[in-house]
């Protein structure tokens, strides 16, 4: 390589030289600068998005009121209560059935409800009233999202 190296004249030195140069600077561009550069924009990018969170998750967090208090319904009148709002329910099309399970407790069924629909519904009702989940039991159908559900409902105390 050193005879090879010696044997050539000086322009032929010059331009090996500066190939060299300029391969190297673009395999240190290729392997170094480009890498570390496209890290620090996804970081960038990544703590921005991060930033954006932190402030929804904050204003959400403002929005909601910390110590809500929930209705309460009296044990003997949870029964009538859930028989009304079934029937404003969109589960009207649905067939239930509904009864007093013991002096605390009633016991929802459905051979078929929307199971989303459903919990969005009872969290609802959960949320403003002081209602405890004693038992919830469902089981998948042939179609898709419906589910056979059973839940136990009582007062909270």
């Amino acid at each position: 390589m050193r005879e090879y190296w010696n044997s050539l004249n000086t322009r032929d030195r010059i331009a090996v030289s500066i190939g060299g140069v300029i391969g190297a600077a673009y395999l240190f561009y290729l392997f170094v600068y480009s890498p570390l550069t496209s890290a620090v924009s996804n970081g960038t990018k990544q703590l921005q998005e991060k930033k954006e969170s932190l402030a929804w998750m904050q204003s959400v967090q403002k929005d909601k009121p910390l110590n809500k208090t929930k209705q309460t319904i009296a044990p003997d009148k949870l029964l009538s209560y859930f028989a009304n709002a079934l029937k404003e329910s969109p589960f009207t099309q649905f067939a239930y059935q509904l009864q007093q399970a013991n002096n605390a407790d009633i016991q929802l069924s459905f051979e078929a409800v929307p199971f989303n629909l459903f919990m969005t519904w009872l969290k609802t009702r959960c949320e403003k009233y002081a209602i405890r989940i004693q038992s919830l039991n469902s089981s998948k159908t042939d179609t898709l999202g419906i589910v056979k559900l059973s839940i136990t409902l009582s007062t909270q105390s």
